[in-house]
């Protein structure tokens, strides 16, 4: 019968010698322990093996939270990035000029489709949004009104 634990993903164990059998936790697993089918096992008996249950406890706690953070994190920056919500400083040609955070911009067409993959610097979304859409010159004409001719 093969063994269903994992030993080269880094495991510690313990002995429980009442019970004459071993137990397993991995180490970027920490408070969840097995006996060598793979089959979980109550920390109470960890307990009794010899594993410090109430700091693995701790460390597993951690482990979650910060899961948790860097997903939740993750998905606001995603939003940030996707949505155009933040301020629109220029419009232009169907293009728009989106201000993200401080420093930050991007250039969408008419579809929403963003021009750049990251937000990069205000100066230089404003120089893409001006190779994209070129600001109209205006000309100044000086209309002369016409004058009657002399007369004689």
């Amino acid at each position: 019968m093969r063994e269903a634990i994992d030993v080269r993903r880094g495991v510690n164990i313990r002995r429980h010698r009442a019970q004459m059998m071993y137990i397993y936790m991995y180490f970027d697993d920490p408070g969840v322990y097995y006996n060598k089918h793979g089959h979980e096992v109550p920390a109470a008996l960890a307990a009794e093996a010899g594993f410090e249950v109430e700091k693995y406890a701790k460390e597993r706690y951690k482990k979650q939270r910060m899961a948790e953070f860097k997903t939740k994190l993750e998905q606001e920056l995603t939003a940030a990035e996707e949505a155009p919500t933040d301020t629109v400083l220029a419009e232009r040609g169907g293009f728009k000029l989106v201000k993200l955070g401080e420093k930050h911009g991007k250039v969408f067409d008419t579809d929403g489709n963003p021009m750049n993959e990251r937000p990069i610097l205000l100066a230089d979304a404003e120089a893409l949004l001006e190779a994209l859409a070129p600001t109209p010159v205006e000309v100044a004409v000086e209309v002369k009104p016409k004058t009657a001719p002399k007369q004689a």
